[in-house]
């Protein structure tokens, strides 16, 4: 297997795949192992960790409807997730 590139958030790689679209697929880096660091491209969003309005959720995460844990869960995050930040609160 080739890798190719990976997601903004490294969980999944991209992998050249002949029966693929484009000839490429891409599969969850948590049942991937290499021998060594892998230097690939991001591919997708755009979104880079490294800028300082991004980060990477390191555990699942409630997303709630306003700033604290008495607001309602609208959903979840998960590992590996590349999120945008644009405010937060005064505290």
């Amino acid at each position: 297997m080739e890798i190719i590139g990976k997601d903004p958030g490294g969980s999944w790689w991209q992998i050249l795949y002949p029966a693929g679209t484009q000839g490429k697929g891409w599969v969850t880096s948590r049942y991937v192992t290499s021998g060594s660091p892998l230097e690939v491209p991001v591919i997708g969003s755009g979104a880079n960790p490294n800028d300082g309005n991004v980060a990477v959720v390191q555990q699942q995460l409630n997303v709630r409807s306003g700033p604290g844990a008495d607001f309602n869960s609208v959903g979840t995050l998960n590992p590996q997730d590349v999120v945008r930040l644009i405010g937060k609160d005064t505290n």
